[in-house]
């Protein structure tokens, strides 16, 4: 399974990034959750738009999803932690 994607960050460079969930909820922004650099331990989340030709990500401000965000996280976590073991990522 790739789970990894090469996006641009803020200064135009390139970075891999590695995605352990997307959100998708009827009637909602579509939520990512994804971390920089094989590093699981810093797990960020952010609105998915999808336009005709790219992905973009854009950060979550409402408190309320950023609270569903979180409680989305640890489960998205320790599921890739245990895909990593047995060899699946």
């Amino acid at each position: 399974m790739d789970n990894t994607l090469t996006i641009k960050d803020e200064t135009g460079r390139d970075c891999k990034i590695t995605v352990l969930d997307i959100l998708d909820r009827p009637k909602k922004k579509t939520i990512m959750l994804y971390f920089f650099h094989d590093d699981p331990r810093r797990v960020y989340a952010s609105y998915l738009n999808e336009t005709e030709y790219e992905f973009s990500l854009d950060p979550i401000t409402d408190p309320d999803e950023i609270a569903y965000a979180d409680s989305e996280i640890d489960g998205a976590v320790r599921e890739y932690i245990e895909m990593r073991r047995r060899g699946e990522v």
